[in-house]
């Protein structure tokens, strides 16, 4: 029983770690030519986020909207598989990007193309990524970018993944010490003077690690493939709060946290129609990833999007 508890356990927090991957190298979509443009200190950007949320450690709604340039340069995601088609798609980056107006008209004109005039779409994700890999993602970024820079991030599922059996018997300081180290050298290096070009400004919003239970830790009651099906129900709430806290306290210096944590809480495996996970049980389903968008379009601009 304890090599299946242990087993499920580590597929419990196998949150981010699936979806398939292009490149290894970030590449730049839907247009505009690269090139840094005057957009005052890079140490500009939004740290609005609150540490509020639920007992897991989720991040407070809100938005970072009227702290924000009226106009930015490029978009970039990084970050693991549900930046990276994990899941099903149209994904969230995309839709945030330019949305798509024939599946989600009453969307039409809500994006950052035509809200925030974004020029240059840069995917710098990588499906299995934690956050030791982020550093390498920060590296492999162009040198020059139009600015100011807008960047999403979703990391953390795979380091608690990785860690799982650490986490379950209270042994997971020092993988926690890391994961906050990693976020301090990531965060800072995107954040670095001129990282982009002279003068471009740079905006983080990081997401929170959800959990596909809502705290309940029952993959095994509701058909999971593979491993999933062996764990045996265990309330996850105070694995992913430590975790999640950490995330909180370190984007909050340099970024603005969104609350995927709490905003799929109650649309989790377990939630019928209304859940927003795919067959998988991990990675987002389409409504899944329009809610990620709906999140992101929240926290940037402070707005609602449309119903």
């Amino acid at each position: 029983m304890r090599y299946l508890l242990t087993i499920g356990l580590c597929s419990l927090f196998a949150v981010a770690c699936g979806g398939s991957t292009d490149d290894d190298s970030p590449g730049a979509a839907a247009g505009g030519s690269a090139g840094a443009s005057a957009g005052g200190s890079s140490a500009g950007g939004s740290s609005a986020a609150g540490a509020g949320g639920s007992s897991a450690g989720g991040a407070s709604a809100g938005g970072a909207g009227a702290g924000l340039p009226t106009k930015f340069g490029s978009y970039i995601e990084l970050g693991d598989s549900i930046s990276d088609k994990g899941g099903t798609g149209p994904f969230f980056y995309d839709l945030l990007f330019q949305n798509d107006d024939a599946k989600y008209p009453a969307w039409a004109g809500s994006d950052l193309k035509t809200v925030l005039g974004v020029e240059q779409h840069v995917h710098g994700s990588k499906a299995g990524a934690q956050t030791i890999d982020m550093p390498n993602q920060v590296k492999a970024l162009p040198a020059s970018l139009p600015g100011p820079v807008l960047i999403t991030i979703t990391i953390g599922g795979n380091d608690m993944q990785t860690n799982a059996l650490d986490i379950i018997n209270g042994k997971d300081q020092n993988a926690r010490d890391r994961f906050r180290t990693k976020h301090q050298e990531f965060l800072g290096a995107l954040k670095a003077k001129d990282r982009f070009g002279p003068g471009v400004e740079v905006y983080i919003f990081e997401a929170d690690v959800y959990d596909p239970t809502g705290g309940k830790g029952d993959f095994a009651d509701h058909n999971c493939p593979g491993l999933l099906s062996l764990f045996p129900k265990t309330p996850s709430d105070s694995f992913f709060g430590g975790w999640n806290a950490i995330l909180v306290e370190e984007v909050q210096k340099l970024g603005t946290v969104a609350p995927l944590h709490d905003t799929f809480y109650q649309h989790g495996i377990g939630a019928g129609p209304d859940t927003w996970f795919s067959k998988d049980c991990i990675h987002p389903n389409t409504p899944g990833h329009h809610e990620i968008r709906r999140m992101f379009w929240k926290t940037i601009t402070g707005k609602d999007g449309p119903a």
